[in-house]
Formats: structure tokens, sequence, C-alpha cells
């Protein structure tokens, strides 16, 4: 499984084997057969436009998910060597989930869960 992750924020620094080893355990603990997935860390400014873009609401939030395959089984739908399944894309910013943390007196890798 190809996991592809963007660090487009310098607030805490990305473990990307930890990043997919827990994308993978995730997975396959939910079942989910897929071929790809996508995983941003950003910061506030990044995810309010997305999130003003696609959900039309004005600020940021912690995580956006954008599915590339809403309403199917996954694991019907693929056939090993036809095609690519991609879940999708994961946004995550690292600023709010800086914020939450301190709300939540934990540290921001617990916070996401890296």
């Amino acid at each position: 499984m190809n996991i592809w992750i963007s660090n487009q924020q310098k607030i805490v620094p990305i473990k990307r084997k930890e990043v997919r080893d827990i994308v993978r355990r995730v997975l396959k603990s939910e079942g989910i057969k897929a071929d790809e997935v996508s995983i941003v860390f950003c910061d506030d400014a990044f995810i309010y436009e997305l999130n003003k873009r696609y959900r039309g609401m004005d600020g940021a939030t912690d995580v956006l998910s954008f599915s590339l395959v809403e309403g199917k089984n996954t694991a019907e739908s693929h056939v090993p060597g036809q095609c690519i399944v991609s879940l999708g894309e994961v946004i995550i910013s690292v600023e709010t989930a800086s914020r939450q943390a301190e709300e939540y007196h934990h540290s921001v890798e617990r916070e996401l869960e890296i």
C-alpha cells in the first residue's frame, strides 16, 4: 500500500514511518483494503481555505477527509492488478491539533496519534 505523506507545516516534526505504520494498523483493524491513501499535515491557513471552499465553513478545523470511495465497499470492488483503489485524502491541521492538545492536557503527538 502506498501512503503518501505531505508535510506542509513546521510546528511538529512528522515521523513518516510511524505515520505509515499507524495508517496500516488502522486500515487493517477496520478491514479496509486499498492501494493508496494520502495524508497531509498542514497549518490553519491551509485547512481554512479547504474548509471554506468545500464545506462552506468560515474557520479552520482539525481534520478534513476527501473520500474517493464514498459509499463503495473497497473489499468487493478491488481486483488486484486491475486498478488502483485510492481511499482519498486526509488533511490534518497540526496548528489546531496543538491547541486541542493543550486544552485536553496531553501532547500534540498524542492528539495526532503519531
